[in-house]
């Protein structure tokens, strides 16, 4: 069985061409749809129907399927297989086909129409057309430099088994005298476009904190929206599930890398879920600066809420999520504020660009690789490189939207943090401390009783995502959140010391829940 499906270039959903047929946006209403099937005349006069045949003077170089990243799913008319391609696509997500092409010398500019073959899991063969004047070759600048296919996910055509093949036909006169190139692809004949049947799921709570009077405004869904498109089309995910937490009344700081002890606590107060990330949002009034926090490997950040800037919120959200992920920072300084902490293998380190095309499946934007930065950077301009989205995909399946193998229950840490305004807090929360981490060179926790220490823990050593506040991290002596102690002390390899009575720790097994 075959279905035609005529789609407008101007929607990304797009209306059916006739009556019968049952394409994507069918039932949508979209107008600015034209039929690329022939016509008929109703008297002698009238000229013959044009017979559409294939395209001349035009080459299809490549075919690609974006839905967070450009990857390449057949260059030339030679499918990609999975082991050749930049990155990995997952099903159960809306995803744009774009056919490259380049025009030969001479190109006398007229309409091309491209047609796209979708092959069901059932047999069923969908054929979609879309017509363009094409003047120049395609360009990755903006979403019409080229000839696409939107696919709803909604319609099944993100099944793993889908398979694809492209062509381009000539629909008017005028490349009469042009050669004909490769115009199908692939030309062995319908191949996978390779989408992944793996569960690739987010769940977020947002966390809103009371600062100055002042309170995010997470009850406008419109601002929310901004927020969870961000991180929906940057992560290779098919579902994001949120929660938006009580407004709390304590623990907003200026300076969000002091809250994460506050955030490390509702997280553990929640029971520690490995597979839920904990945001916190608050309104400052600053919209620049330290925009967000994260401790690396961890689920919860802290973030400024820009009422008037949701773009920088949403932004600054997904980089410390991509903390939170394991990510380290992208090199890049165009705004005089180069990070710390760089990842060396970043792959076009040190500019940072992604030297890849992304589409945002929410926005309908294209993000040129040439000018377009990774997101863990500090720059603006930001989108997901094919390098991150592949650590990001990883930590997704394993650990996020599946949970670890390896799991085990958390276990109660003290922790003791260390500001770059001075201040320093004791505290304690929950952790799933890496068994095979190797301790931060003589530095040690003691637990102290009576004036003589009862516990003695070896320390771990982290760095905020400001790349200056530091963690130190020791287990609770038995295991016990609230064991008993009158002190507690840190001294670092150095020999430095700092330490606190039991009344100056804040435990998270008594803090406010509200």
């Amino acid at each position: 069985m075959r279905r035609v499906v005529c789609l407008s270039t101007l929607i990304f959903l797009a209306s059916a061409c006739g009556p019968d047929d049952t394409g994507p946006g069918a039932d949508t209403g979209l107008s600015g749809v034209d039929s690329t099937e022939g016509g008929s005349g109703d008297g002698d006069d009238d000229a013959e129907p044009f017979v559409p045949v294939p395209a001349r003077g035009i080459t299809i170089t490549g075919v690609s399927a974006n839905h967070g990243i450009n990857v390449f799913i057949a260059e030339g008319d030679q499918w990609v297989d999975g082991g050749g391609r930049i990155g990995r696509l997952a099903s159960g997500r809306d995803t744009l086909i774009r056919v490259y092409h380049e025009i030969d010398e001479g190109w006398v500019e007229r309409d091309i129409e491209a047609r796209l073959e979708i092959t069901l899991p059932g047999g069923e063969v969908v054929e979609f057309k879309a017509q363009k004047t094409i003047v120049t070759d395609t360009s990755d600048k903006y979403l019409e430099g080229g000839l696409w296919f939107a696919l709803p996910e909604a319609e099944g055509y993100t099944d793993p088994a889908v398979k694809f093949q492209v062509s381009l036909w000539e629909v008017e006169p005028g490349g009469e005298a042009m050669e004909e190139h490769v115009t199908v692809s692939p030309a062995s004949g319908p191949e996978l476009i390779g989408f992944e049947n793996i569960p690739m799921q987010m769940n977020v709570v947002y966390v809103p904190f009371t600062y100055n009077g002042t309170n995010p405004d997470v009850g406008d869904a419109a601002k929310m929206e901004i927020i969870n498109n961000e991180i929906y089309q940057t992560e290779p995910i098919q579902q994001l599930n949120t929660v938006i937490d009580d407004v709390r009344p304590n623990g907003a700081q200026f300076d969000v890398c002091s809250m994460l002890q506050t955030m490390s606590q509702i997280w553990s107060q929640a029971g520690a879920p490995s597979n839920v990330y904990y945001v916190g949002l608050v309104d400052t009034g600053a919209s620049s600066g330290t925009m967000g926090c994260a401790l690396i490997n961890a689920n919860f950040n802290a973030d400024v809420w820009v009422n008037n800037s949701m773009g920088i919120t949403a932004t600054s959200i997904v980089h410390e999520i991509g903390h939170n992920q394991g990510l380290n920072h992208v090199e890049c300084d165009d705004m005089g504020n180069p990070s710390a902490g760089n990842d060396p293998s970043y792959p076009d380190h040190p500019e940072g660009r992604t030297l890849n095309t992304g589409f945002g499946i929410r926005d309908f934007k294209m993000y040129p690789g040439d000018t377009t930065i990774d997101y863990m950077s500090y720059c603006n301009k930001r989108w997901v490189s094919p390098w991150t989205w592949a650590k990001v995909w990883s930590r997704i399946q394993t650990f996020t939207a599946q949970g670890s193998p390896i799991i085990v229950d958390p276990e109660p840490v003290m922790r003791f943090g260390m500001y770059p305004s001075g201040s320093t807090s004791w505290f304690t929360a929950l952790e799933r401390l890496d068994p095979e981490r190797v301790p931060s060179g003589n530095a040690r926790v003691d637990f102290i009783l009576d004036g003589e220490v009862i516990a003695r823990e070896p320390a771990m050593l982290d760095t905020l995502s400001d790349d200056v506040s530091v963690w130190v991290t020791a287990r609770m002596p038995n295991g016990d959140p609230e064991a008993e102690f009158d002190a507690v002390r840190y001294v670092a390899s150095d020999g430095e010391i700092h330490e606190a009575r039991r009344d100056d720790v804040s435990f998270f097994t008594q803090i406010d829940p509200q």
